[in-house]
């Protein structure tokens, strides 16, 4: 350690990883936030060819939410197949 410099007591690092965790938790729920209005607003083909078909607001509802579901899970396991500890 250098002569002039101070060291850090465990509530340092936890105030820091307080804000790490916090900065964290924001950049999440925008991200997620910025996902769902991608998913929503850029409508598939197969959703319009399903509507024009006759589907229910219901069966669209699920279908654009189990195209949002697939794209996190294949998200989310893209992140942890390339985690590193």
């Amino acid at each position: 350690m250098s002569p002039g410099a101070e060291e850090k007591t465990l509530e340092d690092f936890r105030a820091e990883a307080w804000a790490l965790q916090a900065g964290a938790s924001v950049l999440t729920t925008l991200r997620a936030l910025a996902f769902f209005s991608v998913v929503v607003s850029q409508p598939t083909r197969e959703t319009g060819t399903r509507t024009a078909l006759g589907a229910g607001r219901r069966t669209v509802l699920l279908l654009v939410i189990l195209e949002g579901l697939v794209a996190l899970a294949r998200g989310t396991a893209s992140v942890l197949d390339n985690l590193t500890l």
